[in-house]
């Protein structure tokens, strides 16, 4: 079994579709996800509750990390579908895993960046890296950490091809706020950055500018693509790459120091239950659903649901 695999059957269902398959009807969508292991133990299980003066108590069911990134997914996976036929594609590869680096999205060579993306989606399974000899030693340095009750976390890269340029808006719903708003909704990321991203720090601004040209089929492009696709918080029609930063899973079997805050002292806590060691291979497709969930809104926000209805067409409108 995959060190990053967990034994918890589940399956999803969606109620009866409206008749008309080839537009949203307005009615109200709903997913079902069934556990049939509702008593498996919950992270909050035997933590003194914060809140002054209440006693300690079992937990009340909740929503986890993993039921929220569920919701992404499933959201996400019909949103893929739909961006698909619309000519987009969201592609997000482990960019480093335990301080193992894989390969880089090609950000300066659309043409390469393209064949990387297919790259990954031909691959049947494992994890979704691009070079094959970095992949045992990130599962080694995974087994090694979760043997001695600790975690690892890495960075995960993610690539958007065909995204129309125009999209976006300067201020609050700009292509980076957009994105960024959903990454975060992953509750391990803690950064992110855009192209050439916090490089940008040591380059002058000569170097960092995306200088435009035209091909000789009159499209306009960029010689590089340091800004990511993006100018201004608007799609230029580049590539859009984007990496987040994992953290190590907190949830450890090491003993860690603590509060008992209704005791007022220091005290010790272990977790237990079951708990990945390393988290950065599965939250791999929950970036990409999530950056789909946000792509949609930005398209549908310039387009209405022309790019959904009429996914071949929608983009003469810019012409």
């Amino acid at each position: 079994m995959d060190e990053n695999e967990k034994k918890e059957p589940e399956t999803a269902q969606e109620p009866p579709k409206p008749e008309d398959y080839s537009r949203y009807m307005g009615t109200l969508n709903r997913i079902y996800r069934r556990n049939n292991n509702p008593q498996r133990k919950k992270l909050g299980d035997g933590i003194t509750s914060l809140k002054k003066g209440q006693q300690p108590a079992a937990p009340a069911p909740e929503p986890g990390k993993k039921d929220r990134s569920f919701l992404v997914v499933a959201g996400g996976a019909i949103v893929l579908s739909a961006l698909h036929r619309a000519g987009i594609d969201i592609t997000t590869h482990i960019a480093e895993c335990a301080g193992i680096a894989d390969t880089r999205f090609a950000l300066d060579d659309a043409a390469q960046l393209a064949a990387q993306v297919e790259a990954l989606a031909s691959k049947p399974e494992g994890f979704a890296v691009l070079d094959e000899t970095v992949e045992e030693p990130m599962k080694a340095a995974i087994r090694a950490a979760g043997a001695e009750g600790d975690s690892v976390g890495g960075v995960l890269e993610t690539a958007i091809l065909g995204l129309p340029a125009g999209i976006g808006e300067p201020y609050f719903d700009s292509v980076e706020s957009e994105i960024a708003h959903l990454a975060f909704s992953v509750p391990a990321v803690k950064g992110i950055e855009f192209g050439t991203g916090f490089g940008f720090a040591g380059m002058r601004g000569s170097e960092a500018n995306d200088a435009f040209r035209m091909t000789p089929q009159g499209a306009v492009v960029t010689a590089t693509n340091h800004n990511a696709g993006v100018n201004g918080g608007i799609a230029n029609g580049m590539p859009v790459v984007f990496r987040t930063v994992v953290k190590p899973t907190p949830s450890i079997y090491k003993q860690q120091d603590t509060v008992d805050y209704l005791a007022k002292k220091d005290a010790q806590l272990s977790i237990q239950g079951r708990h990945d060691p390393c988290i950065v291979p599965r939250a791999a497709i929950v970036q990409t659903c999530a950056a789909a969930l946000a792509v949609g809104d930005l398209l549908t926000a310039r387009y209405g649901e022309a790019w959904m209805t009429h996914p071949t067409s929608f983009r003469k409108e810019d012409e």
